[in-house]
């Protein structure tokens, strides 16, 4: 949950830091289709989980499918949304 938490945060930030041209929505949106550099963690990682319970992104669509299972899915939003730059030196 520190780490949903942690996201959150960064959202607003880099929100607030947009004047006005991203929303938190969109920039957490972003956040679920990113790469976390140096890391194992991409947008397919953690996406099926077993049962409710192992949903972690609560923010995210979930769909219920075979077998108690929920997939996240993603939105459409344009991938190159934000920016490089908004996202220069806030993620570790």
């Amino acid at each position: 949950m520190a780490i949903i938490i942690a996201e959150y945060k960064l959202a607003q930030r880099l929100a607030e830091e947009s004047d006005g041209r991203y929303t938190v929505e969109q920039i957490e949106e972003q956040l679920r289709l990113s790469n976390i550099s140096g890391t194992d963690l991409n947008p397919g990682t953690g996406m099926l989980v077993n049962g409710p319970e192992g949903i972690y992104d609560t923010g995210g669509r979930w769909v219920a499918v075979d077998n108690g299972q929920y997939i996240q899915v993603f939105s459409t939003t344009d991938i190159n949304l934000p920016g490089h730059d908004l996202f220069q030196g806030c993620l570790p």
